[in-house]
């Protein structure tokens, strides 16, 4: 089970509009499991470019800069992205990575029936899909809906575009994306599940018994789930509220120390005779 799961709202500074109006939350899954027969990957691509690391990057929380009040106050604990120099490498990016991937898994372009891209922003990609002089409609994009759920937004386009029947059995389809670091990925997929046996699915979803106890135990399982997920929100929250204080004090106390190792000693002033 692959899961992309993302709670950008935590992470966006909500009086910058130029980032929070982009985000949004979200999850999804796909199962993956190994085959004997001729679909599935068939060529890959992954890549980064770490000297534009600073152009989309949360500056504060982690080892290099902890949490502290500091950190806080000065907002550095939120999403921060440039997004001219994003945009240049994302469009830039994934129309290459496209190419790339595509002439290695030997499927000629044309044969492409598909594009999942990485849903960002929709300039991004009107961009890259122009350059691939690729048709539109063979693009699939949702984030007028969702926004950008970074990791969660190719599971859940590819999620939509099976349901919409944009993805049949036997296509040729491409995944696309990028984000912090700044890194890229694409993937060529011949699209044929795997399907569960006809007698297989009379038993476990047509029998209404296992039915309703299904429905009972999911339901049970949900509320577990989520009070559990409550619990432990309530329980960071307590910590970090414990715990800042002492952070914001070693903080302030490295930064100290490394301040003193700096400055050189004062030289003793001659003495009066």
């Amino acid at each position: 089970l692959v899961v992309g799961a993302e709670k950008l709202s935590m992470a966006v500074d909500w009086t910058d509009r130029e980032t929070c109006v982009l985000f949004g939350d979200g999850a999804g899954a796909v199962v993956v499991e190994a085959s004997n027969s001729p679909t599935g990957v068939m060529a890959f691509e992954l890549g980064s470019e770490g000297a534009a690391w600073d152009a989309l990057v949360v500056p504060g929380g982690g080892s290099a800069n902890p949490m502290s009040q500091g950190v806080i106050d000065r907002k550095e604990n939120y999403l921060r992205m440039d997004g001219k120099r994003v945009f240049k490498f994302a469009t830039r990016t994934m129309s290459r990575s496209v190419q790339n991937v595509v002439r290695a898994s030997g499927v000629p372009f044309d044969e492409v029936d598909f594009i999942v891209p990485h849903q960002a922003n929709a300039r991004i990609i009107e961009t890259a899909v122009k350059r691939l002089k690729v048709n539109p409609d063979k693009v699939m994009v949702n984030l007028d809906r969702y926004g950008n759920t970074s990791a969660a937004s190719i599971p859940i386009a590819l999620s939509e575009a099976v349901d919409q029947g944009k993805i049949q059995d036997g296509n040729h389809i491409v995944l696309v994306g990028f984000g912090a670091g700044l890194t890229w990925a694409s993937v060529v997929i011949h699209w044929e599940p795997a399907r569960t046996a006809e007698e297989e699915s009379i038993l476990v979803a047509d029998w209404p018994v296992r039915e309703r106890l299904q429905i009972q135990a999911e339901k049970m399982r949900a509320a577990l789930w989520s009070a559990q997920v409550s619990a432990r929100t309530r329980v960071e929250e307590a910590s970090m509220a414990v715990m800042l204080p002492f952070y914001t004090w070693q903080s302030n106390r490295r930064k100290q120390k490394n301040v003193d190792l700096i400055e050189p000693p004062a030289e003793d002033s001659p003495s009066s005779e």
